[in-house]
């Protein structure tokens, strides 16, 4: 009896490593996966992700089921996802919603059809901080005027020190929660941080050390949070 106690509890055993095994993932090397965003450059918003899969040999494929996850390069906020299963040789269509400006790791992950294993690629990206339909971006006599407004800029500096006030509890005080511009008298916003910590203004993300300016050519209102308020959101908002 004990004899045949071992030999089922063997047999229990190695059935289960059997469907451990099954289960394990096979990496594929030889599928090239090609990203393409629409608009180009992205912007804080919708866009798609245009994938292309093909073989060795240069052939698309088609009936894979395709994964996407979109993190920011630094720390704290949350990822973006996306899948879908249809194609037209050998190209997926994955909408998208960039959540911030900024820099983003995309991670394609593709589950190849007839159980031929997953293929892998990952990709960086910059986001644009405002919708590319709101802002310069689009090139022309018109983007030329607005990168240099004639009444000048509205200009905020975060100075050295900052965050230590922010983890101290104390409120710097330097941004107010509206941040208000016109296109007849100031139409371009510029954020120095001059802080040793990154910092988030409404949808700008300004590195530590970095300038960033940012030229509005169209009435708008944006939101977002703000590192110098936790908790908080700060609204821009762009007249005429």
């Amino acid at each position: 009896m004990r004899f045949m106690l071992v030999l089922l509890l063997a047999l229990a055993l190695f059935l289960a490593a059997c469907r451990g095994d099954s289960g394990a993932e096979t990496l594929v090397t030889d599928v090239a996966i090609d990203l393409q965003v629409e608009p180009n450059p992205p912007a804080v918003g919708e866009g798609v992700l245009r994938i292309t899969l093909t073989g060795a040999d240069g052939a698309p494929i088609d009936g894979a089921a395709l994964s996407v996850r979109g993190d920011m390069d630094h720390a704290g906020m949350e990822p973006v996802f996306g899948e879908t299963r249809d194609s037209q040789a050998g190209v997926y269509q994955i909408p998208i919603a960039w959540s911030m400006g900024g820099g983003w790791i995309v991670q394609v992950t593709a589950t190849l059809p007839e159980n031929r294993g997953v293929a892998r690629n990952s990709f960086e990206l910059f986001v644009e901080a405002v919708s590319a339909d709101s802002i310069i971006n689009t090139g022309g006599a018109e983007a030329t005027e607005a990168a240099t407004p004639a009444a000048g800029a509205l200009r905020i500096v975060i100075p050295a020190g900052t965050g230590a006030l922010i983890e101290a509890g104390q409120d710097p005080g330097i941004i107010p929660s509206e941040i208000y511009l016109s296109l007849s008298a100031q139409s371009a916003l510029v954020i120095v941080n001059n802080d040793t910590v990154d910092h988030t203004v409404g949808p700008f993300f300004v590195r530590a050390g970095e300038t960033i300016r940012q030229a509005f050519s169209r009435p708008a209102v944006y939101e977002g949070g703000c590192s110098i308020h936790p908790g908080e959101q700060v609204r821009i908002v762009v007249e005429a």
